[in-house]
């Protein structure tokens, strides 16, 4: 799994495999790496891993929600995930993932407020670039004007 710097010492809890989107023309991450197509992970499956590793990791500060994209796996999933590890490990301060700006889009402000609620603190987003050229080459999938809206609900 691969993760922000600041997430070196965060439990690591896969909810999903890979990348739903995977053709942004400069990343080849997880096709060099074997990675099987994107999938995700049943919310009883995460539940049943989160219990192992706060069993091995009693007291861990941050959390980390893999992989590329968490959010695909849809609100329930993940704010089931996110509710349970938070009701289960008190000593968690910060909850973060990874998420496509346009996953964040089509979830809506309304939503936000929900991840929020749920225990999510912190969301690294993609911006690699504010051009909109740029972004149509490197396949994003995203728009300078769909990133300024999402940046604004955070």
């Amino acid at each position: 799994m691969i993760r922000p710097p600041s997430e070196w010492r965060s439990l690591l809890v896969r909810i999903t495999r890979g990348c739903n989107w995977n053709r942004c023309r400069f990343c080849g991450i997880y096709p060099s790496m074997g990675e099987p197509e994107f999938s995700t992970r049943s919310l009883s499956d995460i539940i049943t891993d989160i219990n192992l590793l706060l069993s091995r990791h009693p007291c861990p500060e941050t959390a980390f929600f893999g992989d590329a994209d968490p959010l695909a796996a849809g609100m329930g999933v993940f704010t089931g995930a996110a509710r349970y590890l938070r009701s289960h490990c008190e000593t968690i301060q910060r909850l973060t993932c990874y998420a496509r700006v346009s996953t964040l889009s089509k979830l809506g402000p309304e939503n936000i407020g929900l991840l929020k609620d749920s225990g999510l603190d912190r969301v690294h987003l993609g911006l690699e670039s504010g051009d909109e050229e740029i972004l149509r080459f490197q396949r994003k999938g995203q728009s300078t004007k769909m990133v300024i809206s999402v940046a604004g609900w955070l």
